[in-house]
């Protein structure tokens, strides 16, 4: 992370011409509004089911590269969101910020990465995925080899949607990034330039637990001396 994105191959499978089709639209909207050319890939016209792979490539200075796996105890965990979006359509569990914004709004928010990278303000850090914020922040400490606490009531969320929910969202634009704690604030004030909510919501520490805590108590979500995610970064 940290880079410029210049192209994209993909590999686009669907299992009816309506699906291809909706498919291809969709690849267009993709490369009209984030200003990355496709310049390459496969169709799969005729298949059991419709998925879509991207691959992307990109430049970065070899000095302001965000990986993964590079988080240290002691480094503060931000979380930071676009929070104009909505749930759905097609899942409660994804957070819809691209469909209705223009490119240059769209541009914006994810080209903060660079401005980070360039300013070496962040350790480490991922795009919230699949595993939602929780999740993606396991799979972070699982290549680092380091343990984390999150403060759940510093986490920034919408009024209108369920917590537990949130925590398990997957949105259009969000970020889990740890920072020296010198540098947190500014990495911060970054992220709500570029029209993100952003907060320190935790701190990376020795050890293989992420756990998560508020008032009422403290759950750990992953001991990786016992389990893992991804399997990647275990002994």
């Amino acid at each position: 992370m940290g880079g410029k994105p210049l192209a994209m191959v993909d590999i686009a499978s669907a299992n009816s011409p309506k699906a291809c089709r909706e498919l291809m639209e969709g690849l267009a909207e993709g490369v009209r509004k984030f200003g990355v050319p496709v310049v390459g890939g496969h169709v799969h016209p005729d298949t059991q089911y419709n998925s879509l792979s991207v691959a992307i490539i990109g430049i970065v200075k070899r000095d302001c590269v965000i990986r993964s796996d590079t988080a240290n105890p002691g480094d503060l965990v931000i979380a930071a969101y676009d929070m104009d979006g909505k749930i759905g359509p097609n899942s409660p569990y994804s957070w819809d910020t691209t469909s209705f914004k223009e490119p240059a709004v769209l541009r914006k928010s994810y080209l903060v990465t660079q401005e980070i990278a360039q300013k070496k303000l962040a350790t480490a850090g991922k795009d919230i995925s699949n595993p939602g914020l929780i999740g993606t922040l396991g799979m972070l400490c699982e290549t680092s080899r380091v343990g984390a606490s999150v403060d759940l009531e510093k986490v920034p969320g919408p009024e209108d949607v369920d917590f537990e929910q949130w925590l398990k969202v997957h949105p259009g634009t969000g970020y889990v990034f740890t920072a020296d704690p010198e540098k947190a604030e500014e990495c911060v004030s970054v992220f709500e330039k570029a029209g993100l909510t952003a907060a320190v919501i935790g701190k990376i520490e020795e050890g293989s637990r992420l756990d998560m805590y508020d008032k009422t108590g403290r759950v750990t979500v992953f001991d990786f001396s016992k389990e893992g995610i991804t399997g990647i970064g275990s002994e």
